[in-house]
């Protein structure tokens, strides 16, 4: 809290009564007029009747300065309390108005906003589709170079049988000119099975 006070002294922004709203207020514990130290800080809501209004974060509900509550509370304090060290008064300047903005300005702001929300709208759709096109559309292969380690044998195995047919140059000569790898598996496992059986000739 001194750090904050000392930043608005060296600005001349800091005042020893007649807070604003917007204003921060500094709690203080004195040895007669000599600050001992900075206890607590918070926002000032409103001046009325005598008492000064705020809102303080990590504070209690009790009465008098609670520096270390954890809570978030509306308090009040004689504006003439011998625990306000000051104010420091933000320089409203810097905060253009919403009004004082440009047509370009508030057009890019839109612009961002719309987009966010289209994008949060639209992401769970897109990965639906997305997942749903792979489960009906598993990836397929033309060429045998192409294929998976583990199944370039079973492919060579199927076209060396007839089952499937090559052009001897590497392009898999199915309908569509696609081979399913699970397809392909299967017909593999099923021929090594029945020139394994004697029966099944």
């Amino acid at each position: 809290m001194k750090y904050s006070a000392q930043y608005y002294k060296a600005k001349g922004q800091f005042f020893e009564r007649d807070p604003h709203p917007g204003d921060q207020i500094f709690f203080v514990k004195r040895k007669g007029l000599t600050i001992m130290s900075w206890l607590h800080t918070g926002l000032v809501e409103k001046v009325e009747g005598g008492y000064v209004y705020t809102i303080e974060g990590n504070t209690g509900g009790a009465s008098g300065v609670v520096s270390n509550g954890g809570g978030v509370c509306r308090k009040k304090y004689r504006l003439n309390g011998d625990n306000i060290g000051g104010y420091g008064r933000p320089d409203w300047s810097l905060v253009k108005e919403e009004n004082e903005m440009t047509e370009k300005e508030i057009q890019a702001m839109v612009d961002k906003r719309v987009k966010a929300a289209v994008d949060a709208a639209v992401k769970p759709l897109d990965d639906a589709l997305t997942k749903a096109l792979k489960e009906l559309y598993p990836e397929t292969y033309h060429e045998v170079d192409k294929l998976p380690e583990w199944a370039k044998p079973v492919a060579q195995r199927l076209m060396d049988a007839g089952i499937i047919r090559g052009d001897g140059v590497h392009e898999i000569n199915l309908t569509g000119g696609t081979l399913d790898l699970g397809t392909a598996a299967a017909l593999d496992k099923l021929r090594l099975e029945m020139v394994g059986n004697p029966s099944a000739k």
